[in-house]
């Protein structure tokens, strides 16, 4: 782990000729598991460095032989790295992204309600796509109307396919969340901005 935070300060901070205070001067402690001539080059950088004196010029050198390793040679030095954390952009479907605000808002209203019928739901998203987005929008529209369409059918079927116990759980659970959802909706945004983090 430790190597894996080396190799992404490292790596951040290659592009800089400046001295890096928080990367202490120095033969880096990783040279062990390089290959010999990176290995090699790497203790020729640092051979003539004097503790205490300006070590910009090995640093940058270092970062250099860093950069010029192959992933699986990185990975073998410093680790697998970590995966990268799913933004929020991609949870937001493609047509949003660059969407009106306008039409946002009345997108959100349409796809939180609790009232419209599933089909009655999606001819009213499709109308307001039709009235308000490009042609490019429109196609990713679709596009994401058929994935959704297709999950609900998915989850249609496991639904009556449920035993009648789990049923009534399932139904149960159900209308507890529609309540939760009304009793949001009617609060007061302090008493949300209360509530954050605890549901």
């Amino acid at each position: 782990m430790i190597f894996i935070i080396a190799f992404v300060v490292l790596i951040a901070s290659f592009a800089s000729a400046q001295q890096h205070p928080q990367i202490p001067c120095g033969l880096p402690p990783f040279v062990d598991r390089m290959k010999d001539t990176s290995a090699a080059q790497l203790r020729a950088i640092w051979q003539d460095y004097q503790a205490g004196a300006d070590c910009s010029a090995q640093q940058q050198q270092t970062f250099a032989i860093v950069h010029s390793l192959t992933d699986s040679e990185r990975t073998y030095i410093f680790g697998v790295p970590p995966p990268k954390p799913k933004s929020m952009q991609d949870s937001v479907p493609k047509f949003l992204r660059n969407s009106e605000p306008k039409f946002r808002q009345q997108f959100d209203k349409l796809w939180g309600s609790t009232t419209l019928a599933a089909e009655d739901k999606f001819r009213t998203l499709e109308a307001l796509a039709q009235e308000n987005l490009s042609s490019q929008q429109l196609g990713d529209f679709h596009q994401w109307l058929h994935a959704v369409k297709t999950q609900k059918r998915t989850m249609d079927r496991r639904i009556d396919s449920l035993s009648d116990e789990a049923r009534q759980v399932f139904s149960a659970v159900v209308q507890l969340r529609a309540q939760e959802q009304k009793l949001l909706t009617q609060s007061s945004p302090s008493v949300i901005a209360e509530l954050k983090g605890l549901l």
